[in-house]
């Protein structure tokens, strides 16, 4: 009996408890992420990474705007509360609240280009910060990528699935306040299976896909 990962979120599927990976159904999703039953290694299996040429993407790098800045902001306050670093968390949710306060406005929000945003983080920015921070080795950095990486690759399944099955529409969508995973369906799993918080952390998003 084999035990096969999800890549994206984490999920194992032990082959002793549910049965043989190979004869599940193409149409097969991670019960936890909805990631297509390819997403899916055999454990032990080793992951070959693309190199990244940080030279050339870090030219495409440019000034965050202020929007960008709240919700990083936002991110370092709610990172600060969970190492129980109240000061520091009031500080950055300040300066969060300032540059939203500033906001330029928004982008387009059309879905096309959501899905775009979202797979040049993936395939370029992702690669380029990661390449950085393990130059640097900056541990702390890399775990938070880890927590990106899979959640931005969680969005992006979800809006591959969106763009097939529309039924989603109809479904309870819950985000981890920590991490950003996002699960869809009613039963929550007990703890958040990319940061490990309980699941008390999350919020349903009201309003839908």
């Amino acid at each position: 009996m084999e035990k096969w990962k999800c890549s994206i979120c984490g999920y194992i599927h032990d082959e002793q408890e549910n049965g043989l990976f190979k004869e599940l159904p193409d149409e097969y999703v991670c019960p936890l992420c909805k990631a297509e039953k390819s997403a899916f290694v055999l454990v032990g299996e080793t992951v070959i990474k693309k190199e990244t040429n940080t030279n050339i993407l870090l030219k495409e790098f440019y000034e965050f705007t202020n929007l960008e800045k709240s919700i990083l902001c936002s991110n370092l306050a709610r990172g600060c509360q969970k190492q129980y670093l109240e000061r520091e968390a009031s500080l950055f949710t300040q300066l969060a609240n300032y540059f939203h306060s500033n906001k330029e406005n928004a982008i387009s929000n059309d879905f096309v280009n959501l899905v775009s945003l979202n797979k040049f983080d993936i395939d370029s920015l992702i690669p380029t910060i990661e390449a950085v921070s393990t130059k640097h080795n900056d541990r702390g950095a890399l775990r938070a990528l880890a927590w990106n990486q899979k959640v931005s690759m969680i969005s992006y399944q979800i809006m591959e699935n969106y763009k097939k099955d529309k039924t989603l529409e109809n479904q309870r969508i819950h985000v981890c306040t920590i991490c950003g995973f996002i699960y869809i369906g009613d039963s929550l799993p007990e703890l958040c299976p990319i940061c490990k918080v309980p699941n008390y952390k999350f919020e349903e998003i009201k309003g839908g896909l």
